[in-house]
């Protein structure tokens, strides 16, 4: 190989590490479920967000057992709009923000991602009632993490996120 090739070869290498510093993960292939029962049950989940309780799920366009490919992006400021999220997602070319079928496909079929990232799907704004105090109704994002008490929880998160979340795309 002679010392062009070798650049490169070099030059992509520091352009693909580059890549997944900025997306946190390179990405994951997920095979989408579209009831939310059976995609909640598949995840095995140590804790829910009891607002799923009282949540409407929200309906959109999902096509049982697609295959999509999903990347992870952080937004560089200290509290993250959903605004400022949705804009990094859609500054990617070909990527638009995960779903909560995409998601709790993350967490059924790769949970070890949850256990070091704290990843929010910002393509759906949830409202649920409260039960302590009971009956507010608030806005919220479906979010997987892990924590030494609980484990894997599939939990609620205000629409005003941390720079530490990771946003899932779904991207071609």
């Amino acid at each position: 190989m002679n010392l062009v090739s070798r650049l490169f070869v070099l030059a992509i290498v520091l352009v693909s590490l580059t890549a997944s510093a900025h997306t946190g993960a390179p990405w994951v292939r997920v095979t989408l479920t579209c009831d939310f029962n059976v995609a909640l049950k598949a995840g095995k989940y140590d804790w829910v967000h009891p607002g799923y309780k009282s949540a409407t799920v929200p309906k959109g366009k999902c096509t049982d057992k697609a295959k999509v490919k999903l990347k992870f992006f952080q937004v560089n400021k200290k509290v993250v709009s959903i605004k400022d999220g949705l804009d990094e997602v859609s500054s990617h070319t070909g990527c638009s923000p995960a779903r909560w079928q995409h998601l709790l496909a993350l967490g059924a079929q790769h949970p070890k991602y949850q256990r070091h990232r704290h990843i929010v799907a910002i393509g759906d704004i949830w409202s649920y009632t409260t039960t302590k105090p009971r009956g507010m109704k608030l806005k919220a994002v479906p979010s997987l993490y892990w924590d030494k008490i609980d484990g894997r929880n599939l939990g609620f998160n205000a629409t005003a996120l941390s720079a530490t979340f990771y946003i899932a795309a779904v991207c071609k």
